[in-house]
């Protein structure tokens, strides 16, 4: 049967529809087939029109069909953000009668894209842990620390860092309000104003304009998203230590965008979200996280206008070696030898393992001990120094550190030994170092020694400052 070639097309508009269809390259293939008809000749009924004028016409359509990929919410979608992108300029234009052009493919039309372009907003792209891109959007560009570390305006960094910590308090308390606020108000019964949205805002949170209706389409179409939305509000406050630190710990916005997608992919498994809930309620949160919200963390201008907050809990302390076999030494090596060098010759799993066999006669000893660390550790209280080892004969063990304050070493090569002259067996100790609080670690070592003619094996697991 003949279609007849139809008469109310402005050869321009076009429009991208969804449908459900078998996922297989064979069934593609079929639909590709059906989607080429009106580019054949016989398609058409040419007692209705001129053929060749439609097949010209339907021309560019035609050719954007064949590089369509699945659309959003549908099979292998990876562009979940660039669809939401363009939804929310479609919406914007329709909701501020403005024509646009969403750069969804297809035909060319429907005018120019004016305010609402679909890069409106968009400062930055950030590569979630799925692999998909999401634009970081903010009504203004990213600001970025200058070479001294800390914004202009402040005195210091120990200045901008507890202003930091304040106005990090604050974002994420205001977050978590914010959520709460969202996840009371019933999206699917048709309350879809953006001052109704607006409105669940809470102090800092606010977002640039196109961001709203991305934020609607994320609330009016997932079914179960209020419950989420509180599920997701009520993790933030049991983790509200680590959310913070999310926001001190870094020092650019993608970088903080990039830690929290982290630690929503954590939060969606903890919270056993569905896919298609997870996503929405995964790109509500970094939507009101946005350049906006961020930005007032690199900013002077805000400072000292939040209420004070402690984030020490944010402060990354300790430094732990931990071996799992003898493949690597992590840049430990022996030194002050006497009487015969040990040797790697049992690989056990979990433990470094150093063999000295007997012979040789005398007293002898050696000396583990790391390179110098990358970055100098300093002292804080509470900590302490921890290590986890074995011997099979008694022998006499010390452990300890050298300081860029006493950087010859001392007894045993060690400014601060810790030990005894009996140990045997499995070895757990925690050293309390609180005499040496603010002293700047440069290495970490132990002593082995043992009596004449002893054959002796020492295994070392872990070593090293645990924090409180």
């Amino acid at each position: 049967m003949k279609m007849p070639i139809p008469g109310d097309w402005n050869g321009s508009d076009c429009c991208r529809f969804s449908v459900t269809w078998p996922d297989s390259p064979m069934w593609k293939a079929i639909l590709f087939g059906l989607l080429s008809k009106p580019s054949q000749g016989r398609f058409w009924d040419e007692t209705t029109g001129r053929i060749l004028d439609i097949q010209a016409a339907f021309a560019p359509t035609y050719d954007a069909n064949f590089s369509l990929k699945e659309v959003i919410m549908a099979c292998g979608d990876t562009g979940v953000a660039d669809a939401l992108n363009a939804i929310a300029v479609a919406l914007a234009a329709n909701n501020g009668s403005s024509p646009v052009n969403c750069n969804c493919g297809g035909c060319a039309g429907g005018g120019a894209a004016g305010p609402f372009s679909p890069e409106i907003n968009v400062q930055a792209h950030i590569t979630l842990p799925s692999g998909a891109t999401f634009p970081v959007f903010g009504s203004g560009p990213i600001p970025t620390l200058p070479t001294s570390g800390f914004p202009d305006g402040y005195a210091d960094e120990d200045e901008y860092t507890a202003d930091k910590c304040r106005k990090a308090m604050k974002i994420v308390n205001d977050l978590i309000t914010t959520l709460d606020n969202l996840g009371t108000i019933n999206w699917l019964s048709g309350i879809t104003l953006a001052v109704v949205l607006v409105g669940c805002f809470v102090g800092i949170i606010t977002v640039p304009y196109v961001t709203i209706p991305l934020l609607l389409f994320a609330l009016t179409a997932n079914v179960g998203i209020t419950t989420a939305l509180v599920a997701m509000e009520g993790y933030i406050t049991d983790n509200k230590e680590e959310w913070v630190c999310y926001l001190t710990n870094n020092d650019s916005v993608p970088a903080i965008l990039n830690a929290v997608s982290a630690g929503l992919v954590v939060a969606v498994a903890a919270l056993n979200f569905e896919t298609t809930i997870g996503l929405a309620v995964s790109s509500i949160v970094l939507w009101l996280l946005n350049v906006d919200v961020l930005g007032i963390l690199f900013n002077a201008q805000a400072k000292l206008q939040y209420p004070d907050a402690d984030c020490e809990f944010c402060i990354e302390c300790g430094i732990t070696f931990v071996w799992d076999g003898n493949d690597d030494d992590f840049g430990w090596s022996l030194s002050n030898i006497v009487g015969g060098t040990p040797t790697l010759e049992v690989d056990q799993p979990d433990y470094y393992t150093l063999i000295r066999h007997s012979g040789g006669g005398g007293e002898w000893h050696y000396n583990f001990i790391s390179d110098e660390l990358t970055e100098p550790y300093t002292i804080r209280e509470g900590d302490t120094l921890d290590m986890h080892c074995f011997v099979n004969q008694t022998a006499s063990l010390y452990w300890g550190f050298v300081t860029s304050e006493n950087p010859e070493g001392g007894q045993y090569g060690l400014f601060v030994p810790f030990g005894s002259g009996t140990a045997n067996g499995a070895i757990d100790t925690s050293s309390d170092l609180s005499e040496w609080v603010g002293q700047t670690v440069t290495k970490l070592g132990v002593y082995v020694s043992a009596a004449p003619d002893y054959e002796l094996g020492f295994a070392i697991a872990s070593y090293g400052f645990v924090c409180p």
